[in-house]
């Protein structure tokens, strides 16, 4: 895939998928806006191994659930790279507890994220004048579940299909101009002290 001339935000860029899709899309030749809410340290991490790789990467701070912050990060993307042409909305909570147990507070957390979030970057890229000006885009997401894992007691994961299918249809044939968006939904993972 050759993205040589592309910029990308990568929401949730520091660590783990989103890491590994910055670090991949610089080694096809995009500049790449590493996204990042709380963990600084991890992005540094990860724009130093693109930019001693030669490629062209910048680490900006967005709590995806906040319009506002969403709204400044594609803006300082455009002002460091001059463009935007794709957006993976990769960004997500899950948790590893019974949904029964899961306290209001952090499902309103997990909702603001894994739906609003995905919502707020598109709407932002959308309505930015130099996304793409005219070619292809992507207006991706790594659909993540809902995110609420029954540990050991067999309960399924609840999923978010209003999520995978809003970002697919909500910007189709919306625009004067081609615009692809696509919805991809990672394999489940283990939890995290399952995982090798």
């Amino acid at each position: 895939m050759n993205l040589q001339g592309k910029v990308a935000v990568i929401t949730g860029g520091a660590t783990g998928i989103g890491r590994e899709i910055a670090i991949r899309f610089a080694r096809n030749g995009a500049s790449v806006a590493v996204d990042y809410v709380a963990k600084s340290d991890k992005a540094d991490e990860a724009v130093r191994e693109i930019t001693e790789s030669g490629g062209s990467a910048v680490a900006l701070q967005a709590d995806v659930s906040k319009a506002a912050e969403v709204d400044n990060l594609i803006a300082e993307t455009v002002k460091k790279f001059g463009r935007l042409d794709i957006l993976v909305n990769n960004a997500g909570i899950e948790t590893e507890m019974p949904f029964w147990e899961v306290p209001v507070d952090l499902w309103e957390r997990i909702i603001g994220v894994n739906l609003s979030g995905p919502f707020f970057c598109a709407k932002a890229a959308a309505r930015e004048p130099r996304f793409d000006e005219g070619a292809r885009s992507h207006l991706g997401g790594a659909a993540q579940d809902l995110a609420v894992f029954g540990a050991d007691d067999g309960i399924p994961a609840l999923e978010s299909g209003e999520r995978t299918d809003g970002v697919q249809g909500a910007y189709q044939g919306q625009q004067p101009f081609p615009r692809t968006a696509c919805a991809l939904e990672p394999a489940g993972l283990e939890p995290r002290e399952q995982r090798g």
